[in-house]
């Protein structure tokens, strides 16, 4: 007779039953830990869909409150300073109304006049220091007037403390009589004065008479050109014609001193001169070394490629490269100081007025010291990449910026990436901070040997992006010397890391839209002659007769206000922006910085002055008042809106926790009722086969 064994299906549907029941409860147990319904899609896709969506709103929203709340504050600050000069205001009225009584003596009047003026000045204080996240509000003393070139003859000054390349004095301290000239006495001859003319934030004012679109040059050519548009090169090309000069370069010579140049490439052959090679002792610097050969080629076409449509531009694309080789033909790249040192003379000998060195070591030479010296003292500005090291300080000769023989004419250069971050391989600015700007220097392509392109990274790279920056401002300017070609370039730079010259970013990343702004020369006849005459030794007043802004501007429009676009929605449209204007409560801006009432008359002129600047003073808070009450409701209509989409969501996806709790407990129990029942079944076949023992 047959034996068989009765299959245990007690025991599967247990088992079965179990694994619903766990997987029941652990569904249960997902959610009241996450405090949702909606723990995954498969719970209900379009609830997760929608209040994924509100979610990232309300998230939204809520930054939008945010800017309403700071907006507010910012707006309140600029009220305050407001308030403070209207009570100025009247007092001075009525310092204007006790002089202009004739019962006073000129002394009396003078001391009246002591106060008013000192009054005048604190208006200017508070307007000017009046500031939220670091942005003046309300102050605005007129055009900015920037020294870009030095007096040979004597110095300028403000209220009598000599000014600097790159220091600057404004519209008010021309009309109040400020800015002098003063002559050192060192013998007659036609000294200058050079400026640039902005706003406080650098602006240039009005519109440039002939300057054309920058996008006119941003073709495709100029956009593969790497960092050209992080440096706004667009914007000093379309200048040019309002100088009526020309913005490329055209002109200049810049000298690379590298591994050579490919003297056949047909990118660079219409802007090459012949060159030597100092390495190998003959006349043909053709980038031919094999360990490094390239290089050369590579630095010479970021700076001086030709605009052909074709590949890439260099910054200076109608400037002329020397090539000057150091490195031989045989050598395994290595480069001798004083064939560095030969190529800088050399490169002086043939009229080089900039000098790239995309090279560099760990120790100076006091070789190509004495050669940067001499270069500096014939005008030439020296540009050399800071290293690849990632170290604290620039290598040599970079380093050598700082020294007092290099005159300010020479810079080192950083690299950076295209989201203007330092490069990870970028030797920092350290020591010579003061002396060393950035530019971009990842990936960038340019002219290759074998008359190709390629992609390099380095300071190398950022190093002629700097020097054809600097042929660009020399064909620009011809009035401005080698020192005052890297004043321009470090003072216009865009300030990165800490504010002013940091130990990482030196002076920042060069900017030729700030830098290619207008210069206004004028002649100083030092004994007679020129736009401005002054005796040996003696002193001249500068005035808006001399420093004439219309003649490079075809309007002057000097700003009156700042204007904030605060968002406080989450979507493009215009509606989702409040306008904020705070109007310059400046003396200049308040039409008072020429008043006094040291006289009858000049006190009844003030009257009528401070009662024009009461009426703009008050059509500013009005303003003010308005703006402030748009965002107080904006603010709170937000507030309502992210409840009422909160209460949207939570219908959509929170839990109710009690009826989950309820739900988890069951499904509990029908685990433990699955796991004993499981038991239970197992027992029974186990008994039953021991029967059969």
């Amino acid at each position: 007779m047959a034996l068989s064994v009765t299959f245990n299906a007690a025991s599967q549907i247990a088992n079965r039953q179990l694994a619903t029941s766990d997987a029941a409860l652990t569904s249960s147990i997902a959610r009241l830990s996450a405090g949702s319904r909606v723990v995954s899609a498969k719970d209900d896709a379009a609830a997760m869909a929608v209040g994924s969506r509100i979610n990232a709103k309300v998230q939204a929203l809520r930054q939008a409150g945010v800017n309403a709340g700071q907006a507010a504050s910012m707006v309140q600050i600029a009220d305050g300073a407001m308030a403070k000069v209207g009570t100025i205001i009247d007092r001075m009225k009525s310092l204007a109304v006790q002089s202009s009584s004739g019962q006073l003596s000129s002394a009396e009047r003078a001391m009246i006049n002591t106060e008013y003026v000192a009054l005048r000045d604190e208006i200017d204080r508070i307007s000017g220091a009046t500031e939220f996240n670091g942005q003046t509000l309300v102050g605005y003393t007129g055009a900015v007037y920037t020294l870009r070139g030095d007096a040979q003859h004597g110095v300028v000054k403000l209220n009598g403390v000599a000014l600097g390349l790159g220091d600057s004095f404004t519209q008010t301290d021309l009309d109040l009589g400020r800015v002098t000239y003063e002559n050192d006495g060192s013998g007659a001859a036609t000294d200058r004065l050079i400026v640039s003319v902005s706003d406080q934030d650098g602006n240039a004012l009005g519109t440039i008479a002939g300057a054309g679109s920058a996008t006119t040059f941003e073709d495709a050519e100029y956009r593969n050109s790497g960092g050209l548009g992080i440096i706004n090169a667009s914007t000093a090309y379309a200048r040019a014609a309002a100088y009526g000069t020309n913005a490329a370069g055209n002109g200049i010579t810049v000298a690379v001193i590298d591994s050579g140049v490919d003297t056949s490439h047909s990118q660079l052959t219409a802007n090459l001169l012949s060159g030597t090679d100092i390495a190998d002792g003959d006349a043909n610097p053709d980038d031919d070394n094999a360990a490094v050969g390239g290089h050369g080629t590579h630095v010479a076409g970021i700076i001086a490629a030709v605009n052909d449509g074709i590949g890439t531009q260099g910054v200076a694309f109608q400037a002329q490269i020397l090539p000057v080789k150091v490195v031989a033909t045989a050598s395994g790249g290595g480069i001798d100081p004083n064939d560095v040192a030969a190529a800088i003379t050399y490169a002086v000998a043939q009229g080089a007025k900039i000098i790239n060195m995309s090279l560099g070591g760990l120790f100076p030479s006091a070789a190509e010291n004495a050669a940067i010296d001499a270069a500096v003292a014939a005008g030439v500005v020296v540009i050399a990449a800071s290293g690849n090291s990632a170290l604290a300080d620039p290598a040599w000769p970079a380093q050598y910026a700082i020294d007092p023989n290099a005159d300010g004419s020479m810079l080192a250069v950083g690299a950076t990436d295209y989201l203007d971050h330092m490069a990870s391989f970028s030797n920092r600015a350290g020591v010579a901070k003061v002396a060393t700007v950035d530019a971009p220097g990842v990936d960038i392509l340019s002219t290759y040997v074998g008359n190709t392109l390629a992609y390099l990274s380095g300071t190398s790279m950022a190093s002629p992006l700097v020097a054809g920056a600097a042929a660009v401002l020399e064909s620009l300017f011809p009035n401005l010397s080698g020192k005052e070609i890297t004043n321009l370039l470090t003072s216009t730079a865009r300030d990165m890391g800490q504010v002013g010259a940091d130990s990482t970013w030196g002076q920042g990343i060069i900017d030729l839209a700030r830098a290619s702004l207008p210069q206004i020369q004028i002649d100083i006849g030092v004994g007679s002659g020129g736009d401005l005459t002054v005796s040996n030794g003696g002193s001249g007043l500068v005035t808006n007769a001399i420093l004439d802004a219309t003649s490079v501007y075809s309007s002057i429009a000097a700003p009156t206000s700042r204007d904030y676009s605060i968002k406080v929605a989450t979507d493009t449209g215009s509606s989702d922006r409040i306008g904020v204007d705070l109007d310059a409560i400046s003396s200049y801006n308040l039409g008072l910085h020429l008043t006094k009432v040291d006289s009858a008359a000049n006190a009844e002129s003030a009257i009528s002055a401070l009662d024009t600047a009461m009426d703009r003073l008050v059509k500013a808070r009005a303003g003010l008042g308005a703006s402030l009450n748009r965002l107080d409701f904006a603010a709170a209509n937000i507030a309502t809106t992210v409840e009422n989409s909160e209460a949207a969501r939570s219908a959509l996806l929170d839990l109710d926790m009690a009826s989950e709790m309820i739900l988890a407990t069951s499904r509990q129990v029908l685990v433990q009722v699955g796991v004993s029942m499981s038991v239970q079944g197992n027992m029974h076949q186990r008994d039953l086969l021991h029967l059969l023992q």
